[in-house]
């Protein structure tokens, strides 16, 4: 999906870079216009990734993925495979405690 973005914005700067260059006076070979086919070909992968991001984000797939590897009480980042900080450990482990000697 990166890639992409990557792709697009590599023939960006290489249509800008072709363009200062003829600007400069000197001529580009192959066609005299390459700074605007470049810049034509690099709207098509940026735009495919804003759309395709935008998507996720709406549906909340995004979302989803941002919110792996977080505490689920106070968002903290947590080791792979904790679902809890450390804090909220030890918050839950006395909770758990607590009512196992009440029960």
């Amino acid at each position: 999906m990166y890639s992409l973005l990557k792709t697009g914005v590599i023939l960006f700067v290489l249509g800008f870079v072709a363009w200062y260059y003829e600007d400069a006076g000197h001529s580009l070979p192959l066609t005299p216009h390459l700074d605007t086919i470049l810049f034509a070909l690099s709207i098509a992968p940026i735009t495919i990734f804003a759309t395709v991001y935008l998507v996720g984000l709406i549906s909340g797939t995004a979302a989803k993925t941002r919110q792996k590897n977080r505490c689920i009480r106070c968002g903290k980042k947590v080791s792979k495979g904790e679902i809890y900080c450390d804090f909220h450990k030890m918050e839950v482990d006395k909770e758990y405690r607590k009512k196992q000697a009440e029960g």
